[in-house]
């Protein structure tokens, strides 16, 4: 076997670098899902609806991925015939996916999850909760526990108990919140700050704000933020 030939024997096959790189993002990914599952911070990216799909299908494309990767270590020693519709993997190619991989594997493994900040809610309207107002219907007065954002409207006397709802996956986070009417809240509170308000919706005095009713607080006070700060 010529020196030629012997150098092209060793070589991988050209398809290799991409797709390996590519299956090697579906084995991290897979991985990465997984392990939020056990470690019970899943619902921080999906809804709680969707974590069997998620774990199930997480660990399926892991085990493809891992077959995958097998069958193309094992032909990596085999020297197959030029394919002329197969492009030539450049050097620069292999470079940049190695260098995504890198980061892929950094944003998953080295960097901790963590939660979507009160930063998730600029440039959104804050819908409003649902949830609170049927309970004030029905003569509840249960605590509401949010962050703060002020009232676009009157922000010196209003602001929004808020959390962030997800319907699917953290992409489609959307805020949701009470309006609380309590005149001076910039001398205690922050806004983003975390809050526990107790009270009970009521006519709203503003003369600025066009809401019907608000809830006028019988208490609120510093909170931190929970493990799990949405709401599904």
């Amino acid at each position: 076997m010529s020196s030629h030939e012997r150098s092209h024997a060793h070589q991988p096959a050209p398809w290799f670098v991409p797709r390996g790189i590519a299956v090697a993002h579906c084995l991290l990914g897979s991985i990465a899902t997984i392990a939020l599952g056990i470690s019970g911070k899943l619902g921080w990216y999906v809804h709680p609806r969707y974590f069997a799909f998620t774990m199930t299908m997480s660990a399926l494309v892991l085990i493809f991925a891992l077959v995958a990767l097998i069958m193309a270590a094992r032909s990596r020693g085999s020297a197959p015939e030029p394919d002329a519709h197969e492009p030539v993997v450049s050097r620069l190619a292999a470079v940049t996916s190695l260098t995504t991989l890198a980061v892929v594997f950094v944003a998953l493994f080295l960097v901790p999850p963590a939660t979507l900040s009160s930063a998730a809610t600029e440039g959104h309207d804050i819908a409003l909760d649902a949830a609170a107002q049927n309970g004030a219907t029905e003569g509840s007065n249960e605590a509401l526990l949010g962050y703060i954002v002020a009232d676009t409207d009157d922000p010196e006397n209003i602001f929004f108990v808020t959390r962030l709802r997800i319907s699917c996956c953290a992409v489609d986070a959307t805020p949701v919140g009470s309006p609380v009417y309590f005149p001076g809240w910039q001398r205690e509170f922050n806004a983003e700050q975390w809050v526990e308000v107790q009270g009970a919706f009521g006519s709203n005095p503003s003369a600025t704000n066009r809401l019907e009713e608000v809830i006028v607080p019988e208490s609120v006070s510093a909170a931190e933020e929970p493990k799990d700060p949405y709401v599904y």
